[in-house]
């Protein structure tokens, strides 16, 4: 959230850092939101820009109950 009119507030640097765009442009709308594609897995860290580390699957059984639950729910 924040004031899109000021091009130095953060929500406005985030709308053009992320290549967010009006939602129903199509219609001659001139809306107040802003679609923002989701963020990549690279985290900045001070200067330095890390990949973020996706967890991996451990065989728990929290995680088969999840992928039992994804298979069934994906039929």
């Amino acid at each position: 959230f924040g004031d899109l009119a000021d091009p130095d507030s953060d929500v406005s640097k985030s709308v053009v850092d992320r290549g967010g765009f009006n939602l129903l442009d199509e219609f001659g709308y001139e809306p107040v939101n802003k679609y923002l594609p989701p963020r990549s897995n690279e985290v900045s860290i001070g200067e330095v820009s890390v990949e973020a580390e996706v967890p991996q699957p451990d065989g728990s059984a929290i995680e088969r109950l999840f992928a039992w639950a994804d298979a069934a729910l994906s039929r």
